[in-house]
């Protein structure tokens, strides 16, 4: 029964993933790595991209030292809390642009999230994250260098975002 649930949440997790690529595919369009210049970035922007610098340093941990329950956990909780359900609900205005392109930050930003996981993700899941990895940069995962911090983390910035996102959580709870 545990192996079955365990099962089930991966399956629902693998489903999270797919969705997140499909909306970036859908409103990415043409948009190719590096056309956006340097384009600003959103305060969300930044945060995800704090966030995933500590899932780097969280999955090479636990990949170093073969907890491989911990290193998936964590780039479950990531991929379904922090990208799906926070950054992309928030930025969908930016993609959904009506009569013009989406935001080259925002397009930007999670191709970079969805990249970083799928490398991530290949010692795990070695088919989906390759699968993930060539729709979005033509290239095998498995060919590809391991992810490395990008020293973007702010802890008064990821500190701020918790406490906005347990602030609606609360807002939301008497609903």
């Amino acid at each position: 029964f545990v192996s079955e649930n365990r099962a089930e949440l991966f399956d629902a997790f693998l489903n999270t993933l797919k969705s997140t690529y499909r909306f970036f595919s859908l409103y990415a369009g043409d948009w190719t790595p590096g056309a956006g210049g340097n384009a600003p970035r959103s305060t969300l922007d930044r945060w995800v991209l704090a966030r995933l610098d500590g899932l780097v340093e969280a999955v090479t941990t636990a990949w170093e030292t073969y907890q491989v329950t911990e290193g998936v956990r964590a780039i479950v909780d990531f991929v379904v809390d922090d990208l799906s359900n926070w950054y992309v609900r928030l930025s969908r205005s930016r993609f959904w642009a009506p009569d013009h392109e989406a935001d080259p930050a925002a397009v930007e930003t999670l191709h970079e999230c969805l990249v970083t996981v799928a490398r991530l993700l290949a010692p795990a899941a070695p088919f989906g994250s390759d699968w993930l990895h060539r729709a979005l940069t033509g290239r095998s995962v498995h060919l590809s260098g391991f992810p490395v911090t990008g020293r973007r983390r702010v802890e008064a910035l990821e500190g701020a975002m918790d406490a906005v996102r347990r602030l609606t959580s609360l807002g939301r709870a008497p609903r």
